[in-house]
């Protein structure tokens, strides 16, 4: 009688146990580093320094690129105010008289920084919502290939 242990497949294949946990394992590892790759190495970070606001307040938004290509910016509404009130509702401002185009760029792995003063806005949670061209050139017509949104921070 053989001392190995084995594992029957359907009715006629037995195979070693070390082979099917080692097929296991090689299986599951692929998987992380596929989730992986998405999750951290194919993203953009949107922050800001601060979670909590005032009006007027410098609000400092931080973007880092680490896609493979770049990311562009609207010369109109390079990021937009959003609110928390059963769901995000875009927070609106004057209507843009010029015609939408690719302005500011970040090539991969690099950053760019945005400050504005934060407006007269009812108490609440906002995050910053920010669309963007992938691959586009300066002077283009934007136009929205991706959103990115900031962590949630409170406005007094």
């Amino acid at each position: 009688m053989d001392s190995k242990k084995t594992l029957k497949i359907g009715k006629f294949f037995r195979l070693p146990i070390t082979v099917v946990i080692g097929v296991l394992v090689i299986i599951v590892l692929i998987a992380f580093l596929g989730i992986w790759s998405a999750f951290y190495t194919q993203r953009v970070k949107v922050f800001t320094e601060k979670t909590e606001y005032k009006e007027g307040d410098a609000l400092k938004i931080q973007v880092e690129n680490y896609l493979r290509q770049r990311i562009c910016f609207s010369s109109c509404y390079p990021y937009y105010i959003e609110r928390e009130n059963k769901g995000w509702q875009p927070v609106t401002f004057d209507f843009c008289p010029e015609p939408s185009i690719v302005e500011k760029c970040i090539e991969p792995k690099n950053v760019k920084a945005f400050q504005f003063a934060v407006p007269s806005l009812e108490n609440g949670q906002y995050r910053i919502a920010i669309p963007v061209c992938v691959d586009c050139s300066i002077q283009e017509g934007f136009k929205e290939d991706r959103w990115f949104y900031s962590n949630n921070f409170i406005i007094e």
